[in-house]
């Protein structure tokens, strides 16, 4: 639940969006802003210190409706062709609603901050990875034919698509936008049909280079979003990588919740843990992993547990468990007997394991 100054500095930012659809960025002033809400400059001033802080407030709650949206069309039980059609229909129905939206992303980027310029294209990033994962979906079960790619093809799409929208805003076009759908799919070319090793090449696939990850890792995604940038690509990368079955743990400065559902459609398992107001932890977990949680047993008992549970450990399984505090005298018990492990360490001291039988033991 919002607080009252975090739902007042919403109300402010929507303003902002709404006095967009009508006044140019470059025109914009907080003074309007503040009449339009009824309040006086000052009491603005009190939940933004400047207009370009106002402003990236206003992308970041365009960003979040629109990831709300983006949530709601990949939840829905539908064909990949289906899913996509609709994420496009919300971005639409969103700019259709909030034309003052479309006034950020097409403005002069010479005359925008710094930050203003990392909330935009955390905004087109999201939007451009959402539609990748989609088309790769699309590819894979249908047999798709894209001459130039996934990650090309949403390129094309989204550039297609903001020009739909540009066109609309100067009135040029004689339907909603929305009608406009099923052009903007044929941009690319979803419509020829691929062999079976075409589909092979153009799966998913780690890239060559790239060393394999162990069945436990950790990926730190705020860097990448304060950037301006959207991880998903990077996190489907990281799980794609890793030995299966796995364990991930994501760091985000919010709760990832289209990337959550994205990921729950495709079978993997969640866990999402609030750390601070900015901080959040995902754990993704493969399907049908289980992790034994022996964090409130007194020493040495988790020591004994793991112990118990990884002797005559199967070929190619896993164990994973949470423990009270790192654990340096099961580490060296692990080594005794030829397994192997990797260890998370939580913000708590506690941590999570993973064990499995060392290669060469094999």
């Amino acid at each position: 639940m919002k607080n009252n100054g975090s739902q007042r500095q919403e109300e402010i930012a929507a303003a902002a969006l709404d006095l967009l659809a009508e006044v140019p960025l470059e025109s914009l002033t907080t003074r309007q802003i503040a009449q339009q809400l009824s309040i006086s400059q000052p009491a603005l001033f009190r939940h933004f210190r400047s207009r370009d802080e106002l402003l990236v407030a206003a992308v970041e709650l365009a960003r979040r409706q629109l990831a709300q949206l983006a949530e709601q069309a990949l939840r829905r039980p539908a064909e990949p062709a289906q899913r996509l059609c609709e994420l496009l229909a919300a971005i639409i129905a969103r700019v259709e609603q909030h034309p003052g939206l479309p006034r950020l992303l097409f403005a002069d980027g010479s005359a925008q901050s710094p930050e203003l310029k990392r909330a935009l294209r955390r905004v087109v990033s999201m939007q451009r990875n959402l539609l990748i994962e989609l088309i790769s979906e699309l590819q894979e079960s249908h047999g798709t034919a894209l001459a130039q790619g996934p990650e090309q093809s949403a390129t094309i799409l989204l550039a297609a698509l903001q020009g739909m929208v540009l066109q609309w805003r100067y009135g040029l076009l004689d339907r909603p936008l929305s009608e406009y759908i099923p052009t903007l799919i044929t941009t690319v070319g979803l419509t020829a049909t691929l062999t079976p090793q075409q589909v092979d090449q153009q799966r998913a696939t780690s890239p060559p280079d790239l060393p394999e990850l162990p069945h436990l890792s950790r990926l730190d995604a705020r860097p990448i979003i304060a950037g301006g940038d959207d991880p998903l690509h990077l996190i489907l990368q990281t799980l794609q990588r890793m030995r299966q079955p796995a364990v991930l743990k994501l760091e985000t400065p919010f709760a990832p919740k289209p990337l959550i559902t994205l990921l729950q459609g495709r079978g993997y398992q969640t866990a999402l843990e609030q750390l601070s107001g900015n901080h959040f932890c995902l754990a993704i977990a493969s399907p049908h992993v289980k992790i034994d949680d022996l964090r409130d047993l007194p020493p040495p008992e988790p020591l004994v547990q793991v112990l118990e549970a990884t002797t005559g450990l199967a070929d190619r399984a896993v164990y994973f468990a949470r423990v009270p505090r790192f654990p340096h005298l099961l580490l060296e018990q692990l080594a005794q007997r030829g397994l192997r492990h990797a260890v998370e360490l939580e913000d708590d001291q506690s941590a999570l394991i993973a064990i499995w039988r060392d290669e060469a033991k094999r």
